[in-house]
């Protein structure tokens, strides 16, 4: 009876080392099948993941900073861009200028806006939500998957809005967070006085498309702008590009 059970453990024993060899032997060679004229793998490449590179964690809290700024404001009392101050003046004396028909302007001035100091949040309450969040959340992973990230893990606390991102810690890793962390925000403003003729809400669309010219490889980034856009930028052209 013991030869039996010993005969019976060399069994089993040879059976494990066999199958370890096979798992082995498929792991770094595949298992082929023929496809038509040639022979494929079944078994796809794998990349190593986080728990054979290591783990690199980045966490992101929301900016709940705030400021005094001399802003411009439209007639119905919103932002419309910061007011650019004449740094080459030392004296806090506002610097005027004369005006048509004698009229004394402050430097500045626009027409149709107003100049208000106020206290400006870097991010706006309305914004705080979960919501907004859950959108950022989803902005995220879509880049890591956009980036061809194989594996991360990306945790949200719905009730500050702090987002931590783990990635495989490897040579890529600070690309990744730079695509990540980035923040895309579309305006156009008045460089004489800070006045943002045009921002976010006035785009409709926005895609990237490539081509090449001479050789030489380049990408384009394409906006469509909505009706109210077209007619501030076509306003824009009036006012800023000169005619020949």
């Amino acid at each position: 009876m013991k030869k039996d059970t010993a005969v019976i453990k060399k069994l089993v024993m040879i059976a494990m080392i066999l199958a370890v060899i096979t798992v082995s032997i498929i792991a770094f060679i595949g298992i082929y099948t023929r496809n038509v004229n040639s022979m494929s793998n079944i078994i796809p490449n794998y990349t190593l993941g986080t728990e054979f590179e290591g783990l690199r964690e980045y966490e992101f809290e929301i900016d709940k900073s705030e400021a005094q700024k001399d802003v411009f404001v439209d007639k119905n009392g919103k932002v419309s861009g910061e007011v650019i101050s004449d740094n080459s003046s030392s004296s806090d004396v506002d610097v005027t200028v004369e005006g048509q028909e004698g009229q004394v302007v402050e430097e500045n001035e626009v027409e149709g806006y107003s100049k208000e100091n106020r206290t400006i949040k870097a991010n706006e309450d309305d914004v705080l939500t979960p919501d907004s969040y859950k959108s950022s959340k989803s902005i995220v992973e879509k880049r890591l998957e956009e980036l061809g990230v194989a594996e991360y893990n990306v945790r949200l606390d719905e009730e500050n809005g702090k987002l931590v991102v783990e990635i495989p810690d490897n040579e890529e890793s600070n690309f990744v967070y730079e695509v990540i962390s980035s923040q895309g925000k579309f305006s156009i403003i008045d460089a004489q006085n800070g006045l943002e003729l045009m921002d976010n809400s006035n785009i409709k669309k926005a895609s990237i498309n490539y081509g090449s010219e001479n050789g030489n490889y380049k990408v384009y980034l394409q906006l469509q702008f909505d009706k109210n856009g077209a007619e501030k930028l076509k306003e824009i052209s009036n006012n800023y590009v000169e005619k020949e």
